[in-house]
């Protein structure tokens, strides 16, 4: 025994003065054979001491979803753990474009990565990625986006800043992948900075649908019908859904006339600062009045505002214009102009021609595009610019660029060239006229 407690304290003070820390020792007794097994204590590294929030916070500098789906996970089981928290997707973008595959088919973090993203991917990460930066999807021709819509609809992806989705993409896709988008917006309501959003009733998008189609052999049974307006898997509408929106600051919104609206929005976004309505111009042209004005009305820091071009827009029969179908000329009235002129750090406004009418009364605009549009065969477009331009030499307003677009012209005034040529000439006069009173500004005279 004195033999053996001599061979232990040897090895020890050997072990020690190596620099090995030796916290146990111990002696396994075997016939004829003495084996000794120093218990070292574990080693921790730096990463390891560090909180969770901590760690946390360095992953959300990776802007690579990739990274963060397939290969940090892999290095512990704590990292696995941490990176299925959203506040770790917090630099992950996934942007599809719907380009063909091998190109920029999407991107995430930054534009290096963008060539990385095939169709798989993008699926992959709406599929099991907690949340995303922003989440962008356009529209393709081939239909592809069906399946991005798939995955997006399995999944359980947040939008934290940024919702864009095509608005071809919200006609196009069908009514399952169309509640899927109204459920990630859903989702995204407590965060979501930016978004765009189209409303149409189910039956009008059937019907563009069916129009858009080419004959095919259905092997398959038919999809049910759906009318009126589109609801989340939860039972909310799409106004509710918008109206939940607290902390939007940029809503791109296209809507059809004919869209149902109770008062969902009465109680407006207070943080909107850009309201673009009805850009799209996919169906028709202007958005209900109502909703229009509660969402003017509810953004008193609103900074831009655009309309369509199809409000102030007359009905086909006066003009050579294709497609326009129902008056809008009337779509501009008194309500809206009065809720317009209230908006006091408006900076940017674009529209019809009869928003000139307030410019006077907004003290911080700096750009105005205005669209032209004759609504008489008395009416030229000359006459007109010459009122839009008057009224901003007229404006105390800082107007730093004016844009003038004739959208619409007369059949009279295409058969007759010299008159087409006269009014021309006579909107330089104008144009020359306001330079005198504004020299500062920048003047854009376009005829389409």
């Amino acid at each position: 025994m004195r033999l053996l407690s001599l061979v232990e304290c040897t090895l020890a003070f050997v072990l020690k003065a190596s620099g090995r820390e030796v916290q146990d020792f111990r002696c396994y007794k075997v016939p004829r054979l003495y084996l000794f097994v120093s218990v070292q204590a574990p080693r921790t590294t730096a990463m390891e001491t560090l909180p969770d929030s901590l760690v946390v916070r360095i992953l959300s500098k990776v802007g690579d979803g990739l990274m963060l789906l397939d290969v940090l996970p892999l290095v512990c089981r704590r990292w696995q753990q941490l990176c299925r928290d959203p506040e770790a997707w917090a630099e992950v973008d996934v942007v599809w474009t719907g380009k063909e595959e091998g190109g920029s088919v999407g991107s995430e973090g930054s534009a290096d990565s963008a060539a990385k993203l095939s169709d798989v991917d993008v699926m992959r990460l709406l599929l099991r990625a907690p949340a995303v930066r922003e989440l962008c999807i356009d529209w393709s021709y081939e239909g592809r986006q069906e399946k991005v819509l798939s995955a997006l609809r399995r999944g359980r992806v947040v939008a934290r800043d940024t919702f864009q989705v095509d608005k071809k993409v919200w006609m196009d896709a069908c009514h399952a992948n169309r509640v899927a988008l109204l459920d990630t917006l859903w989702r995204s309501r407590g965060c979501v900075r930016m978004a765009s959003v189209s409303l149409y009733l189910e039956e009008e998008l059937d019907d563009v649908d069916s129009d858009s189609e080419e004959e095919e052999v259905v092997t398959s049974a038919p999809e049910p019908t759906f009318t009126g307006p589109l609801v989340d898997s939860q039972g909310h509408t799409a106004l509710q859904v918008l109206a939940s929106l607290q902390r939007l600051g940029c809503l791109d919104l296209d809507a059809s006339s004919t869209y149902p609206y109770a008062g969902e929005l009465k109680a407006g976004l207070p943080n909107l600062r850009f309201l673009l309505m009805n850009e799209g111009d996919l169906l028709d042209g202007v958005l209900p009045e109502q909703l229009a004005l509660d969402l003017i009305r509810g953004a008193p820091r609103l900074r831009m505002l655009s309309f369509g071009s199809d409000y102030g827009r007359p009905a086909e029969p006066m003009l050579e214009l294709v497609g326009a179908d129902r008056d809008y000329s009337h779509a501009v009235t008194p309500a809206l102009l009065e809720s317009v002129s209230l908006c006091s750090e408006l900076r940017f406004l674009s529209g019809p021609d009869e928003l000139a009418a307030v410019v006077g009364g907004l003290p911080l605009l700096e750009v105005l595009s205005i669209g032209v549009h004759p609504k008489t065969e008395d009416d030229d477009a000359a006459a007109i610019v010459g009122r839009v331009l008057a009224r901003c030499a007229a404006a105390p307003a800082p107007l730093k660029t004016v844009s003038v677009y004739v959208l619409d012209v007369f059949v009279d005034a295409h058969e007759d060239d010299e008159l087409l040529q006269r009014q021309k000439a006579e909107c330089e006069r104008h144009v020359k006229l306001f330079k005198t009173a504004k020299p500062e500004a920048a003047v854009e005279l376009l005829w389409d």
